[in-house]
């Protein structure tokens, strides 16, 4: 319990430090901005309602960001959130959306998009890595645990890199390093997740060759997905897993390969 509220009061510090010149940050409850401020607003993983002149930024992460008819910000940046901007409302500067999710209303042509979006990844993946990913779904099968705790620490540092790069945005080199980040978490996700396919497949759909078990682990993955709570807690467990395995292989390449250049012993 202690070490998982190490990176949360890490991420309390960073925003606190962020907004610290009269910025207005709130942390896991609802926002209303009724009165005209010149301040950045910060809101993290609730709701911010605006419907006043914001002359700062705003910056939404993991929420609905609702700009009334009488808003006015300046500049928008909402990150795994979306925002709903009304008839009359303005956006004087600019307006950022990075990994934006979806409503509830068009959720159902989502999931079946990126259920897709993920199988067309799945078949480009195994035309051009097969033999890799055969070692990482052979890495995963030997020692899932260690997959597991490596992916959850991984997370842990994307966590906190993706809030510090987060606020860096107000300078130059924020734009590059968390593009580059975010870069990198998608690259490894995609290569992990195809490995869990492979894995998962294999054992239902062996019998009948590599691409029916690809297809028969993304189906079955994607189903348990749609399913009410245990589905996102599910895809949440394969994402840690995803990221474990990528840095597992990478780990058990480069002890392969240095192997190679250690004389045995006299």
């Amino acid at each position: 319990m202690k070490l998982r509220a190490i990176p949360m009061v890490l991420l309390l510090l960073c925003a606190s430090l962020a907004t610290a010149e009269e910025g207005i940050l709130t942390f896991f409850a609802p926002a209303e901005i009724t009165r005209d401020i010149d301040r950045d607003v910060t809101v993290f993983f609730s709701s911010l309602k605006v419907d006043a002149r914001v002359g700062g930024t705003v910056y939404v992460v993991g929420g609905v960001c609702t700009l009334g008819p009488h808003a006015q910000v300046r500049d928008l940046i909402v990150l795994f959130g979306n925002a709903q901007v009304e008839e009359g409302a303005r956006i004087t500067g600019k307006k950022v959306l990075i990994a934006p999710l979806a409503s509830e209303s068009n959720a159902v042509p989502t999931r079946i998009s990126l259920a897709l979006f993920w199988l067309f990844w799945a078949f480009i993946l195994s035309a051009f890595f097969p033999s890799q990913l055969a070692v990482g779904s052979f890495l995963l099968k030997k020692n899932p645990g260690l997959a597991l705790g490596v992916g959850l620490a991984s997370l842990v540092i994307f966590a906190l890199l993706f809030t510090l790069f987060f606020f860096m945005l107000q300078v130059i080199v924020g734009y590059p390093l968390l593009l580059s980040l975010l870069a990198f978490f998608f690259v490894a996700k995609a290569y992990g997740m195809v490995v869990l396919f492979w894995t998962v497949g294999g054992f239902a759909a062996r019998r009948w060759g590599p691409v029916a078990s690809l297809f028969t682990g993304w189906l079955i993955l994607n189903l348990v997905r749609l399913i009410p709570y245990a589905g996102p807690a599910v895809w949440w467990l394969a994402t840690m897993l995803a990221l474990g395995i990528v840095l597992v292989q990478l780990s058990f390449r480069f002890k392969s390969q240095q192997s190679l250049f250690i004389a045995p012993a006299a």
